[in-house]
Parts: C-alpha cells; structure tokens; sequence
C-alpha cells in the first residue's frame, strides 16, 4: 500500500461580461443580454505517491486545442507534474461561451474579421479571463491539500434523456421531428442512463466534509439555445443541488458524456417537462441514493494516461 491520497477542491467564477458571443451555433449573432446563473471553473487536484492530478470542469461550450495545451503545460509547472495529468473537461452548455473558434481558419473569405461571431468563439479577452480563473482555481486547491479518502457508485436515470433522432413512417430519419408526431415509427438510437458519483472526502463523507465529487451523467445541455442568456445549464443545476445538499464546501464536478443525439427533450410525450433545473433536481436526488450505498475504498492507487484519438468525419 502507497502513501496516503491527498486532495483538495476550488471553483471560480468565470461568468462572461455582457456582450460576450454565446456559443452553441454557428453564424448566430448571440451577445450575452442576461445572467440566469452563473458560469464556473471547478478544479480537483489529487495527489499520492509523488503523483500529481488535477481535473477541472468548466461550464463552456468547448475549447480548443491550443488554449488547452497552453493551459495544461501552465498547470504542469506550477504543480509540478505532466501536462498529461491534467484533465480539461468543458460541460457542453449552449448557453455559455466558448473558448477559440468553432469554425473556419483565421484566414478564411468567408469569416470576415468584422463580423467575428461567425465563428462561434467568444473573442480572446474572454479566453484569457476564464485562464485566470483557472490558474486561481488551481492554486487555491493546491495550497489546501489534505488527507482524502474515495469511493464511488453508479446508478440509472431514466427519466431525463432521450434519443433525439427518429425513423418516420416514410423512411426517412429526422432529428428533432415535431412533439408526438403520429409519423413517428420509432427510436433510432439509444440513450446512456448512466449517472456515476466519485466522492472524494476529508472523513468518510459526513455531511459538511465532502471535499469534492465527480458527477456524471450524459445529455447535450441545449436549455438555453437560442436565447441571449448565460446559464450552466442542468450541469450547474445538478452542481448547484449538490452543494446545497451535501456542504458548500464540497466543490462538484460534472463530466458530461459523449451526448451524440442524447438529448433532454421528449418528442414521444407533448406534455413532458423540460426543465434544467427539473433535471438537476432529479439527479440530485439520484446522486443521495447512490451516496447512502457508496464505500469508500482504504487503498486507492492514484494513475493517470493520456491518448489522442482521430475520429474520422
């Protein structure tokens, strides 16, 4: 058995000021007008055996490949590790900005330079204010390092994603048909029902000593599209429920997953309740069942690995 896992948490506020682009489209003019809630940068940093980990969530569309690089080799020399140990991981909400530019080169005809938000990108100062944040964030958990524990459990939500594409009576397969549509024939795909919690604690997980928690579940985060508003959508609904429920201390991360065409509106039911906040609330709840079962683990060996994967398109 290793040395003893340490850990700590931080979140930042990285909201955008208004007139920032909102990403989530493409060609869209989207200045931010209105705040429903806010946006953060949430870090974890691990730490055992000389081994140092830092995770971070971000409540943004994405963010290049250049920013991240920038930042991971940032982060690696000021903890002391890799730039592999560093985890990025944006939340995919539609209603935030995102970090570089979502289409075409810088020396592209047809993205003209006086009209930027046709890229999608929220402009450069925004990069640089979410790249404070972040470093801020890092420090911060990294000054506070102390004894952690871990453990983690899985469960099902049912309830609250959907496949959005479907085979119509016609033949033809349509994404995003009408609510209840009668040429609707059937499902096209599947959804992935998984919600996953990893509670890293100061003290087995006792209300109030929760340093932090991984939390996961997969849905495109799409509530606040098209609107000229800034929400974190159901990640920040869920982060926010599990604050209130288990400590402010603890500092949640959401890691959502490969979405696809999973998506949180029902077209089989015209009078479902699409809600972020509904969808936060549910998940909360699901995540203080699998929290009453989970047990934490006395002997955790802390690894990390890092490949890139090309996906053809």
């Amino acid at each position: 058995m290793g040395s003893a896992l340490i850990a700590a948490a931080a979140q930042v506020d990285i909201t955008p000021p208004r007139g920032t682009q909102i990403a989530g489209d493409i060609g869209r003019y989207r200045p931010a007008e209105v705040v429903i809630d806010p946006l953060f940068v949430k870090a974890l940093v691990l730490e055992q055996d000389g081994i140092r980990l830092c995770l971070l969530s971000l409540d943004l569309l994405a963010a290049e490949a250049s920013w991240c690089t920038e930042v991971r080799q940032k982060l690696a020399a000021r903890l002391g590790t890799r730039p592999e140990a560093v985890l990025i991981h944006c939340t995919q909400s539609h209603a935030a900005p995102m970090i570089g530019d979502l289409a075409g080169r810088p020396a592209s005809p047809y993205f003209p330079a006086e009209f930027p938000f046709l890229r999608g990108g929220s402009g450069a100062a925004y990069a640089d204010q979410v790249q404070a944040g972040v470093l801020q964030a890092v420090d911060t958990a990294a000054a506070a390092l102390g004894p952690a524990r871990i453990g983690w459990a899985s469960g099902i939500e049912g309830r609250i994603s959907f496949n959005r594409r479907f085979v119509m009576r016609d033949g033809r397969v349509r994404t995003h048909p009408r609510s209840g549509d009668p040429e609707i024939r059937y499902v096209e795909g599947p959804i992935d029902p998984e919600v996953g919690v990893a509670c890293i604690s100061s003290d087995g997980g006792r209300p109030l000593t929760n340093i932090a928690m991984l939390l996961h579940f997969t849905c495109h985060p799409v509530h606040g599209y098209p609107q000229r508003h800034i929400s974190a959508g159901w990640p920040g609904a869920w982060s926010s429920g599990v604050k209130q429920s288990f400590g402010q201390e603890c500092t949640p991360l959401v890691l959502n997953g490969c979405c696809g065409n999973i998506h949180h509106a029902n077209h089989l039911d015209p009078g479902y309740e699409d809600d972020y906040r509904r969808m936060g609330r549910l998940l909360t709840e699901d995540t203080a069942g699998l929290l009453r079962r989970l047990r934490f683990q006395d002997d955790t060996r802390l690894a990390y690995a890092s490949q890139h994967l090309s996906i053809p398109l």
